[in-house]
């Protein structure tokens, strides 16, 4: 709800940041799989959050049941893979993506509408969020 310029939630801060994690994390192992025009199999993928009711698309996407109530946010591999080179790798390619980045990030630091408002209002209290060394706060 809003209350003049400020966005008011009752929602949990621990719903807000189980979905952040599963979409980094997804994001991560997506740009892996993308950079290297092949999959990447993750020796284990560790959640910090509680399991969600189901799991299918966490399967779906890592080829594994992930861990969950870990002491971190993990994805593991092979560190092999670090060493393969990147198959598009060439100063055309480079090109090809230097301005849609560009872009994307001119776009991310826009911070207009719902997103930028709630983006700024995080910031603001990053205090008051969790870190891999403390728990979510209770906010209902």
């Amino acid at each position: 709800m809003f209350d003049g310029d400020l966005l008011r939630s009752t929602s949990s801060v621990r719903v807000l940041m189980q979905w952040a994690d599963g979409r980094i994390m997804t994001g991560i192992h997506t740009i892996g799989q993308d950079m290297l025009s092949a999959a990447i199999p993750m020796s284990s993928v560790r959640f910090r959050h509680a399991a969600p009711a189901d799991t299918t698309r966490h399967r779906a996407v890592f080829e594994l049941e992930p861990e969950f109530r870990a002491e971190v946010n993990e994805l593991a591999f092979d560190c092999a893979y670090l060493d393969i080179p990147l198959p598009q790798a060439n100063d055309w390619a480079r090109d090809a993506c230097e301005q849609p980045c560009r872009d994307l990030l001119t776009a991310c630091r826009a911070r207009t509408g719902v997103a930028g408002s709630v983006r700024d209002l995080m910031v603001r209290n990053l205090a008051k969020f969790p870190t891999n060394s403390r728990s979510p706060p209770d906010c209902s």
